[in-house]
């Protein structure tokens, strides 16, 4: 199964209006409006290798940014071992377009490409078709915008998945504590304390679970502490 995540972040300007009219940032000679890192990391989450030659030529591997921006740069930044000859290119004639290639990619090989463009969204779109793998492209974490200062995308970071669980968490065992200290101290109804102790270890267990099904998922080789 090939397996990918993505984290995005705006180095340079906001989303909407670009950079301030008194700033100017260039990429060989033309202005930029501004500048957006993309990590993508992909992997083989399989048990049977993937072939570089499985990529159907009609269909490569690449990923697409929203039409009008461009691509400044795409860069492997790590990848599990050399031997795997991981590339990273922009597509001739196509400037919002990253093509991805590989030699091979046995059981956990994969690698972290680095994409710095000027699209207003933080995160590419993956495409391609492989033989062999029937389910496609699977992608298993997208991290938002870290330099995002709009009340919803801030939302969204503070309520991602693996922090609402913990979330559930600690309110689940702050429930429990306070049932337990109810029901040995004679505070308050008991039957609340006892709503309040199982309630408690119900979410614990939820908050738990959900923490279980999130854990880490790409190879650790492959570890960058934007994907947290």
């Amino acid at each position: 199964m090939f397996c990918y995540a993505q984290s995005g972040e705006r180095l340079l300007g906001l989303a909407e209006a670009g950079l301030p009219k008194d700033v100017t940032v260039q990429h060989q000679g033309a202005n930029i409006p501004r500048l957006t890192r993309t990590l993508i990391a992909f992997w083989n989450n399989g048990e049977k290798s993937i072939v570089g030659d499985d990529i159907v030529a009609t269909d490569r591997l690449r990923v697409r940014f929203p039409d009008g921006s461009q691509v400044l740069a795409a860069t492997v930044v790590k990848q599990t071992r050399d031997v795997c000859q991981v590339e990273a290119s922009q597509t001739l004639g196509k400037p919002a377009e990253v093509a991805l290639s590989f030699a091979f990619l046995d059981a956990d090989d994969g690698a972290i490409v680095e994409i710095l463009h000027t699209s207003e969204k933080s995160h590419g779109k993956i495409f391609g078709t492989i033989k062999g793998l029937p389910k496609g492209l699977r992608e298993v974490a997208t991290v938002g915008d870290r330099s995002s200062s709009s009340a919803k995308t801030m939302l969204t970071a503070l309520m991602s998945p693996r922090k609402f669980a913990l979330i559930v968490v600690v309110a689940g065992f702050l429930a429990f504590a306070w049932g337990a200290y109810a029901l040995h101290s004679d505070l308050g109804s008991s039957g609340w304390a006892q709503f309040a102790t199982v309630g408690g270890l119900f979410y614990m267990t939820i908050g738990f679970l959900m923490l279980f099904l999130m854990r880490q998922k790409h190879p650790k080789a492959l570890h960058m502490k934007e994907f947290d």
